[in-house]
């Protein structure tokens, strides 16, 4: 029975630990073996699962810079951001070139940039943020299943949107839209369009 992966990176109120890409491992609870207290106690699960921790944080402290600049020693594949009063992304973000899941919902982001290096990207969840557009390199994300922009100031869609050959799933509730491109079209594996 394969145990659902948690990705966990929640505002600087909560404890000074950070979890991130969480795993159950060895019948425990969540795998975690211990709590950073800040950036110098961060440490990485090396073998928990059996797969040389591969993509798997165990603990970090609270800033988000050592956060991305762990993925030097783990191919990071989940990182959840939600609810941090993010107001642009960072520059190394471009960077985590393993990188399947992103959940940006419920900060204060204006403008996605520097997403096109995410190369692997899966999932990107960006809802609750004060977004008018999509940067047109939105459509360099070749490998994206699932698009998430509820709940935003959207206003309009980029055509380039017509170059995700792989979205299966397109989230748009609740946002400003008044029409959709005509790339939408060419999404030949959308299964799933929400426009509430």
């Amino acid at each position: 029975l394969g145990q659902p992966l948690l990705g966990v990176l929640e505002g600087p109120r909560v404890s000074r630990g950070v979890l991130l890409h969480l795993q159950r491992a060895r019948r425990d609870s969540a795998g975690v073996g211990c709590l950073a207290r800040g950036v110098g106690d961060a440490c990485v699960t090396e073998d928990a699962d059996g797969r040389g921790g591969a993509g798997h944080v165990r603990a970090l402290g609270d800033e988000l810079d050592a956060v991305l600049r762990e993925r030097r020693r783990v191919g990071l594949e989940e990182l959840v951001l939600r609810r941090n009063q993010l107001m642009a992304l960072p520059a190394e973000l471009g960077n985590l070139q393993n990188l399947r899941v992103l959940s940006l919902n419920g900060n204060r982001l204006a403008a996605l940039s520097g997403i096109d290096g995410l190369k692997s990207l899966e999932e990107l969840n960006v809802g609750n943020n004060p977004l008018t557009s999509l940067p047109a390199e939105i459509g360099q994300l070749e490998n994206l299943k699932i698009l998430a922009v509820g709940t935003s100031g959207l206003a309009s869609l980029p055509p380039e949107i017509g170059n995700l050959k792989a979205l299966t799933r397109l989230s748009l509730d609740n946002g400003q839209l008044t029409s959709l491109p005509a790339e939408l079209g060419r999404l030949q594996n959308l299964q799933f369009l929400t426009l509430n």
